[in-house]
């Protein structure tokens, strides 16, 4: 496992604990992990491994900047996964392409946004927060999650079999 410092916004970290229900009250049964990582042409990634075959769904929203208490996060996208999945699996945001349902979306910069998922709307994938300039100091190939330290703004780079067994440990 290699940490490498990516700064997200601490805003967007408390979206993303606030978005997986931590906060809210009942947290659902984690079923498997979300991440984000990048093609070759630096383009968003999220990276998604399910511990059984079910349906996944992935949802992706604007950070907290500019939002008062008690607004929404604005939503980007949504995608339902067309066949259950039992691994990892990849969903290209710009061409989401035929294992996927959604509309493409391309991100804007200097912006930060919040991932999530679920499986078989029961369980949870997580969250991973991120900033459009995190995209180019990514390395392809490679699984980026938020750190499990809420003081640290980081996130850890992970090989893609580290971030299954992570999502799913034995």
């Amino acid at each position: 496992m290699d940490r490498t410092r990516i700064a997200v916004p601490l805003l967007g970290v408390f979206a993303a604990v606030l978005l997986s229900g931590c906060i809210a009250g009942e947290v659902p049964e984690r079923g498997g992990g979300i991440g984000v990582s990048v093609d070759a042409q630096e383009r968003a990634v999220v990276v998604v491994h399910a511990c059984e075959p079910a349906p996944l769904t992935v949802s992706l929203a604007l950070g907290r900047e500019g939002l008062a208490p008690g607004e929404t996060n604005e939503a980007v996208g949504a995608w339902t996964a067309s066949a259950p999945v039992a691994a990892t699996t990849e969903l290209a945001l710009h061409d989401p392409g035929a294992g996927w349902e959604g509309d493409p979306v391309e991100l804007l910069g200097a912006r930060s946004y919040v991932a999530d998922g679920s499986v078989g709307g029961q369980g949870s994938l997580g969250t991973v927060a991120f900033r459009y300039a995190d995209l180019a100091r990514m390395e392809p190939g490679s699984v980026y999650v938020n750190g499990t330290d809420p003081d640290a703004v980081e996130m850890v780079r992970l090989s893609v079999e580290e971030f299954a067994s992570r999502a799913c440990p034995s």
